[in-house]
């Protein structure tokens, strides 16, 4: 049987599917498995059946069926009751939790079992790197709320001479007016002031 724990499987699943999931973790995980089962020899079946935890583990039913990754995606959504984008991730999720459990020599085993499309369903996910170290720690970030324009402002003006960008007011030749509003608010002439226009 397997190292990890029936509580180990179900907090692994939760936290790959995030708490915006509603279902079960142990429902999903047992439809998962039981329709990955469906496609094994009876040999991968036991296996699979040995290392998962008794009331996780698929039931017997029946093997080889050929199956494929959206079939196996169509069945979960029909049985969880999930549309399919929801049963794809269940199946993503719960199918790599399972490699975990599984161990890589087992995994290999059921893979080769599977037919292509489920067995690439069936690996744990790589772990991921961890990420650089902050070189400078005295530098202000963003993050941290400090600005960075001292950064900036030291920096000369690149603007060529002549050119509308090193211009203080670059729009000034081609302003129409500077004048707030349109013309009737202007001369209060507007129906909200009360006294429109005469004809």
């Amino acid at each position: 049987m397997t190292a990890m724990t029936r509580k180990d499987l179900l907090d692994r699943l939760s936290e790959r599917l995030g708490p915006a999931n509603r279902l079960d973790p142990a429902r999903i995980l047992t439809t998962v498995a039981s329709n990955l089962s469906a496609a094994l020899s009876r040999e991968g079946f036991r296996s699979l059946a040995e290392e998962l935890p008794p009331d996780l583990a698929p039931p017997a039913g029946p093997h080889n069926e050929p199956l494929e990754s959206h079939e196996l995606i169509l069945r979960t959504s029909e049985q969880l009751q999930v549309e399919l984008s929801h049963a794809a991730e269940y199946v993503t999720a719960a199918s790599q939790v399972i490699a975990e459990a599984l161990g890589p020599t087992i995994a290999d085993r059921l893979r080769r079992d599977l037919p292509e499309s489920l067995a690439r369903l069936l690996h744990a996910p790589e772990l991921l790197s961890p990420p650089p170290p902050h070189l400078d720690r005295a530098a202000h970030t963003l993050a941290e709320g400090e600005p960075l324009h001292a950064l900036y402002a030291a920096q000369p003006t690149t603007a060529q001479s002549g050119s509308i960008a090193a211009e203080p007011n670059p729009h000034s030749d081609i302003k129409l007016s500077t004048s707030i509003g349109i013309t009737q608010e202007r001369t209060g002439r507007t129906i909200a002031t009360g006294s429109p226009s005469k004809k």
